[in-house]
């Protein structure tokens, strides 16, 4: 064996090795390469995902919001119909005065009011409006109060002003005032 064919051979050798060497390395780079794309396309899914997560969080939210919102302005609009219902019953009551179904329960008022204080006609004061002032023209002990000039009824004091019986309109509309605006909401609900 020649030198030439020892160097060839080395050569051989060499360049063998030296094409196993990058093979072997552009399998590392490709394996390092694919090892990378399948971490940088799990970070992208994760976050897609955390993106999606606070896109649906943050239109949840908003939602929420503006859910929150539209209640508030239907509430707040059917309370102004019901304050404006009521503000109508009020007027209503208003135009009873001076029919034969306001004298009876101002009639009957007073009879209860007589029972509920335990007195009879000689042991009150008797309150009404300028108006009423008819309907107890044969009483003695009755006095104008200007506070029931507008809705009427009448408010019954024992004489000392420790008893009283209030049978006005007003107070009658404030007792009912919930049960009354109940109503309205079910009538409203209705259609």
């Amino acid at each position: 064996m020649s030198v030439d064919d020892l160097v060839n051979g080395i050569l051989e050798k060499g360049n063998i090795e030296i094409e196993n060497i990058r093979k072997s390395a552009e399998e590392q780079v490709k394996k390092i390469i694919r090892e990378a794309e399948e971490k940088a396309e799990k970070y992208r899914k994760e976050m897609q995902s955390q993106i999606d997560k606070n896109i649906s969080m943050e239109i949840s939210r908003t939602l929420s919001q503006k859910n929150l919102e539209m209640k508030k302005i239907y509430l707040d609009r059917v309370n102004d119909m019901i304050n404006r219902y009521y503000i109508q019953v009020k007027e209503s009551m208003k135009r009873l005065r001076g029919t034969q179904s306001y004298v009876t329960y101002i009639q009957r008022s007073y009879r209860e009011a007589l029972k509920e204080l335990g007195l009879d006609e000689n042991s009150v004061t008797v309150e009404i409006s300028e108006k009423d002032r008819p309907l107890f023209s044969k009483y003695k002990n009755v006095t104008v109060n200007p506070e029931l000039n507008d809705l009427g009824g009448i408010i019954v004091k024992s004489k000392d002003g420790k008893k009283i019986s209030d049978k006005s309109i007003n107070k009658l509309l404030q007792d009912m005032e919930n049960e009354i605006k109940i109503e309205i909401y079910s009538f409203l609900r209705e259609e």
